[in-house]
């Protein structure tokens, strides 16, 4: 009756309230200068990889992708950390990846999340699956 009543209220509050909007599918941060030109491809190839996640496994709700880098520009030098973050409806995936190109690292990025959903996929598989119940053998011991 609770989970009833909140999800009524959740749906009221939408409009009023700003934390009770949905949250953004795809979130991109961590872009400074120059490589906030790439925030637009990097959410639309997200975009695409989430609805495939969400295809395999419905509970998938957002992605998040943080882009740290390191070194100088003009060098050559330039290297690229993302941290990616999966939310789903019973907890989050986690992902760190590092490269000196911004899409190679992207695209491993976001196939370590595809296997960490298949990975989710399975174990949630295992867990419904019925398991044949084997009966244990009983040994007597006298003395």
């Amino acid at each position: 009756m609770v989970k009833r009543l909140l999800k009524k209220f959740y749906a009221k509050a939408k409009g009023i309230v700003p934390w009770a909007r949905e949250q953004e599918r795809v979130t991109v941060s961590g872009l400074v200068g120059e490589e906030s030109v790439f925030k637009e491809s990097i959410t639309q190839e997200c975009e695409k990889t989430l609805e495939k996640f969400q295809k395999r496994m419905p509970t998938v709700r957002s992605i998040s992708v943080h882009v740290k880098s390191s070194g100088a520009a003009g060098a050559g030098k330039k290297l690229f950390e993302l941290k990616g973050t999966l939310r789903l409806d019973n907890g989050e995936l986690f992902v760190g990846v590092s490269g000196k190109d911004l899409y190679e690292a992207l695209t491993r990025m976001l196939y370590e999340l595809g296997e960490e959903v298949k990975r989710a996929q399975s174990f949630r598989q295992e867990k419904n699956a019925t398991r044949e119940v084997v009966q244990k053998k009983k040994f007597w011991v006298f003395r």
